[in-house]
């Protein structure tokens, strides 16, 4: 059992750069990639962003996240990934708590 916080963070951020090893399939992965491309263009409004379309729409609950980028909102977009990052970070602390107790 980890017993500081310090720990459980480092643990943290060596599983997340291990999903995000070229190839892996994980679904989080997959999506954390997607939102991690995303971000920088729709801070720099660039309508580009409509490519990752195909990506955006397999994720549970982004739906809200394609409307404002179909309609060219990417303030509201950048808003609405901030949540689902947030979101996707509590999932993958779950997991690992949840790992965590299984060891």
């Amino acid at each position: 059992m980890i017993k500081n916080k310090r720990s459980v963070g480092v643990i943290f951020i060596a599983v997340f750069i291990l999903l995000c090893l070229p190839g892996c399939k994980h679904p989080d992965m997959q999506t954390g990639l997607s939102f991690a491309k995303l971000q920088p263009m729709l801070e720099d409004d660039n309508s580009d962003c409509i490519y990752l379309f195909d990506d955006l729409r397999t994720v549970p609950g982004a739906e809200e996240l394609v409307r404002h980028i179909d309609s060219f909102d990417f303030k509201s977009a950048a808003g609405t990934l901030a949540n689902l990052r947030a979101d996707l970070r509590a999932n993958l602390r779950a997991e690992l708590r949840k790992k965590e107790l299984t060891t």
